[in-house]
């Protein structure tokens, strides 16, 4: 389906639509928006962060999921109260297996979200 989009000051696609809307807006062919749509959902999907709301935020990308789950089965395995984890800016900050838990669904729910809003037929 060939779209109209906006796009920001860096060239990047902010809205589409399936007709023109106001002046200005760019005409892209349906081959090239669906690429256009998949170049965004990876990048949606690679920035997907926890924010803790207390300074900590942890990346919580699908490529991390296995890294999460692995801390939570060591985490239980050693019963351990908490353990040391890189956050999004390098920075290392003790974590909580519940903490861990939140952080992943809230990265699940994310990456779920955003496959339905970039996947809708």
């Amino acid at each position: 389906m060939d779209g109209y989009v906006d796009r920001n000051d860096n060239g990047g696609i902010v809205s589409i639509f399936g007709s023109p809307q106001h002046e200005g807006q760019e005409y892209v062919e349906g081959a090239v928006l669906a690429k256009s749509l998949s170049a965004i959902k990876e990048e949606a999907l690679d920035n997907l962060a926890y924010d803790f709301e207390d300074g900590r935020v942890m990346q919580v990308r699908p490529k991390d999921e296995g890294n999460i789950r692995n801390a939570l089965e060591i985490m239980e395995a050693l019963n351990l109260p908490a353990m040391e984890w890189r956050m999004q800016d390098d920075t290392i900050h003790p974590v909580t297996a519940d903490e861990l838990k939140g952080a992943l669904l809230a990265g699940q729910i994310g990456a779920m979200e955003i496959w339905n809003t970039y996947n809708a037929g």
